[in-house]
């Protein structure tokens, strides 16, 4: 559970720079520059399953989940909610990444998907 955590850059909860998943997790009340919950750096690659990012907020992008990545199907995103997070510039769910793979989830605007409700 990450609630009410803050960074004066990136990440308000976490900042992820090598490969892994996050799965069964709780992020809410976040606050950062970038990614309000979550950062996510180049080069890695990361799995976000069954968990819920709600109410979240970046100064800049990335409300949710800021992704500085140039890889390919960088993130997973499977089973997990993402809602009410704002970002004072873009991307109130989701800033950045290519091809982000996002299934059986509940994204807040515009993430079409295999079992996705948005």
């Amino acid at each position: 559970f990450f609630r009410g955590n803050y960074s004066r850059h990136s990440g308000g909860a976490l900042t992820v720079s090598v490969d892994g998943t996050i799965s069964n997790s709780i992020f809410t009340g976040n606050k950062a520059f970038f990614g309000g919950a979550i950062l996510q750096k180049s080069n890695s690659k990361l799995k976000v399953k069954n968990c819920t990012i709600a109410g979240n907020y970046a100064s800049l992008q990335g409300g949710g989940l800021h992704n500085t990545n140039n890889i390919t199907d960088s993130t997973l995103v499977y089973n997990t909610i993402i809602w009410n997070n704002k970002a004072g510039v873009s991307g109130n769910a989701i800033w950045g990444g290519l091809n982000n793979f996002i299934q059986f989830s509940l994204i807040q605007c515009c993430y079409p998907g295999l079992g996705n409700i948005y």
